[in-house]
């Protein structure tokens, strides 16, 4: 065990994947797993023993380990990425292939911006700059450009 997640060849994505969000969902989750192991200096016996003895205190139970749970917490922090108005960024950034110009996000969420007469405008910074979006309709199903 190294600093390295590993994924199936079948589990690498690109943007534009159809899978985008449950692989990035996943690896969201695994980096949480690293920044663990790191907070114990890459020592994989200290890592080791740390997750047994959490999953042990939990009853056994995969989902109440308390790094596993930290895990999942990690990925509801950037859940709004996945909301409506957040895959209405993706799709526009798929659509229009701006990751070689704007690369990925930098923060975890989209924010409000203003109301204009054309809708409310939302941006989401990233790595090579802002992206703004302009949404019409109901929060649950926004027409955005």
């Amino acid at each position: 065990m190294g600093r390295r997640i590993y994924m199936r060849a079948d589990r690498v994505v690109t943007g534009s994947d159809p899978r985008f969000e449950e692989v990035t969902r996943t690896l969201l989750h695994e980096f949480a797993h690293v920044k663990q192991y790191r907070s114990v200096g890459y020592d994989l016996t200290l890592f080791g023993l740390q997750y047994l003895y959490n999953f042990c205190k939990a009853g056994f139970d995969y989902e109440s380990n308390v790094m596993e749970e930290d895990a999942r917490a990690q990925v509801r922090e950037i859940s709004a990425l996945f909301d409506p108005i957040g895959k209405e960024f993706f799709q526009i950034w798929r659509s229009k292939h701006l990751f070689a110009t704007l690369g990925l996000p930098t923060v975890k969420s989209y924010r409000y911006v203003a109301d204009t007469p054309s809708g409310k405008v939302y941006s989401l910074r990233l790595q090579g700059g802002v992206m703004l979006i302009t949404c019409r309709g109901p929060s649950n199903k926004p027409v955005c450009s």
